[in-house]
């Protein structure tokens, strides 16, 4: 679950980092300096899947053992 929580907050900071940068940037350069951004935040919200899919993959899996 700490997975979960870090992964997630990690999702938050690199969208906020894309948000200010496209700000500072606003169209300018975009292209050369977006890339970096947008591809961190592509990293952490799959990292983000993976560590949800691990949660519910142990949950359901509790859950089938118990019955």
């Amino acid at each position: 679950m700490e997975d979960l929580i870090w992964t997630l907050r990690e999702v938050l900071r690199a969208e906020a980092e894309e948000a200010e940068a496209r700000e500072r940037y606003d169209g300018y350069d975009w292209g050369y300096h977006g890339f970096q951004y947008a591809e961190a935040s592509r990293k952490a919200t799959e990292a983000f899947g993976k560590a949800l899919d691990a949660v519910i993959d142990a949950r359901v899996r509790a859950i089938l053992e118990s019955k």
